[in-house]
């Protein structure tokens, strides 16, 4: 619970854009400056990413003046996807332990 307690204070400084499929909450973005995170539902996974938020990302990266993420422990194939997406579209990869 504490964890919990902790993430959503620090999430009350982030701007939060909807993702949506459909009409249908898949997940968010949210941006706090320059950091950047996204949190998609697992069932929507490997689905969602298309031109539309692409171009959202690409917007934001150039509003913001660029944009990073933080990865702490996460699976292979989340830490592969991250770093994936990173990469092609510029945006800088800090590492927390």
């Amino acid at each position: 619970m504490g964890n919990e307690a902790n993430t959503l204070e620090r999430l009350r400084n982030f701007d939060i854009l909807g993702v949506f499929v459909d009409g249908v909450p898949i997940g968010a973005f949210m941006f706090s400056g320059n950091e950047f995170h996204a949190a998609i539902l697992p069932e929507f996974r490997s689905k969602w990413m298309n031109k539309k938020f692409i171009k959202i990302m690409l917007d934001e990266k150039t509003k913001r003046g660029g944009l990073f993420t933080t990865i702490t422990i996460a699976s292979d194939k989340v830490h592969k996807s991250v770093v994936h997406f990173c990469n092609r579209y510029q945006i800088e990869v800090k590492y927390v332990r």
